[in-house]
């Protein structure tokens, strides 16, 4: 089995951009198409709301109660959100096969493939409800963190009749199951995150095995992957600073830095041992015609194949 390799971040993300040559329009075609389908829900709750309200012969007094959603409006709310997150589930995974397909220069590639992708839709709200319960099971420790914290914290408040001290130790408490719970959140987040990238690469594997697949490949890797996302955090105060307009370069951007990270995990975990071609369809043959050149991952010797 080979050792971990040098995660070449830099090399995935000039490779990535420069895959979009000739694909922006597209690319940015798609990122509308995401706004417009996570934004739906929300106007139509927004609408329902509103139309509730009788402004003609509406006063102060009467304002308040007026705006109290009903029971009908909450339920309607609810259902909104969740058809919300079924159909980002479909459409991240009908963008995760649109540019897996882009970034391994297939010149062809069309919108109209993007929309071919969501024969994948199925699947892809499948992996996401299957990604969404073990999260939520993990989410469980730092929940339980927080309650015992909470407990402990409330303790020792009492005992020492509300001191700093006991105060102190209550915060101490509070601040670990929130460290708790964003390393859980980082963790777990990038190890299943590979999951719609497996399915897209190759549809027949099922739900279950595509986590799997993706712990296996992002083993070692956690870090790189967040390092990866955080290199683009300038970015994303482009996007704040004009009003979301810089997000229709940097969307697609970093989707396809994160689509070559993908085809880079696949390949290091298949080299490892750590999958095996046959489980991605590819029997013994090299999965990327031209590898990306290896280097030496700190003091690590990388066996030459």
């Amino acid at each position: 089995m080979e050792t971990k390799r040098f995660f070449p971040r830099r090399e995935l993300k000039e490779e990535g951009r420069a895959s979009l040559s000739g694909h922006w329009g597209k690319a940015i075609v798609i990122i509308l198409i995401g706004a417009l389908i996570s934004g739906i829900p929300s106007i139509v709750n927004f609408n329902t709301q509103m139309g509730s309200i009788d402004f003609e012969n509406m006063n102060t007094a009467m304002y308040a109660s007026q705006v109290q959603p009903d029971a009908g409006t909450a339920l309607l709310g609810i259902l909104l959100s969740l058809l919300s997150a079924v159909l980002i589930a479909a459409y991240t995974m009908a963008t995760s096969k649109w540019y897996l397909d882009l970034v391994q220069k297939n010149p062809n590639i069309s919108l109209g493939d993007f929309f071919g992708n969501f024969s994948l839709a199925g699947k892809g709200i499948l992996a996401w409800l299957w990604m969404s319960l073990w999260m939520f099971i993990w989410m469980l420790i730092p929940v339980a963190i927080f309650i015992v914290a909470m407990m402990l914290g409330g303790a020792a408040m009492f005992a020492s009749d509300g001191s700093s001290g006991g105060t102190f130790v209550f915060f101490l408490l509070m601040l670990a199951a929130f460290a708790v719970y964003i390393g859980i959140a980082i963790w777990k987040g990038y190890s299943y995150g590979q999951i719609f990238n497996v399915i897209a690469d190759s549809p027949n594997i099922g739900v279950r095995d595509a986590m799997r697949y993706s712990i296996a490949m992002t083993k070692d890797y956690i870090m790189d992957l967040f390092i990866l996302d955080l290199s683009f955090i300038l970015w994303g105060l482009l996007i704040i600073v004009t009003l979301g307009l810089a997000s229709f370069y940097v969307g697609p951007y970093m989707a396809s830095a994160q689509a070559m990270a993908y085809f880079f995990l696949r390949d290091q975990a298949l080299d490892r041992g750590l999958l095996s071609p046959q489980e991605f369809g590819l029997e013994k043959q090299r999965v990327r015609e031209e590898p990306i050149v290896e280097e030496p991952y700190m003091d690590e010797t990388i066996e030459k194949e």
